[in-house]
């Protein structure tokens, strides 16, 4: 068995332990696609992960995260005042977000207690914004 093969087994491995978690998933091929590319993705940053030190990739999602501050702004003055074309600020920002998932990923690899830390997190952030902007509120 090559490597290709050992990937694409760990690959349907990952897969059908997800998909009993995840209960039955139907028949929806979309979704099975979906949820086999989250795990090609997964099995691909565990490699890279464990290519690389800890320290290293932290100093890489230093730079790949101040990358994509730069392309946020970009695409603020595009689409705000017409600096630049929204089209292309909108790739750059796709791609600097892309290495950003990537060495979250990685770092998360490295220290899997972060997920459960940033999850927790997340919730109470995004709960505080809707109180604190009223989201969702009738305005009369």
């Amino acid at each position: 068995m090559d490597k290709a093969e050992a990937s694409e087994g760990l690959n349907n491995e990952i897969y059908d332990h997800m998909s009993g978690e995840l209960g039955n998933l139907g028949t929806d091929e979309a979704v099975k696609e979906k949820l086999l590319r989250v795990c090609r993705g997964l099995t691909m940053t565990r490699k890279i992960a464990d290519h690389f030190s800890y320290e290293h990739i932290l100093l890489r999602a230093a730079e790949e995260y101040a990358e994509a501050s730069a392309a946020l702004l970009r695409m603020r003055r595009a689409l705000v005042i017409g600096d630049g074309s929204v089209p292309e600020a909108r790739e750059a920002l796709a791609s600097e977000l892309a290495d950003c998932r990537v060495m979250h990923d990685q770092i998360v690899c490295k220290e899997p207690m972060l997920h459960d830390m940033e999850m927790k997190e997340y919730f109470r952030k995004a709960e505080r914004t809707i109180k604190r902007y009223h989201v969702g509120e009738k305005e009369d």
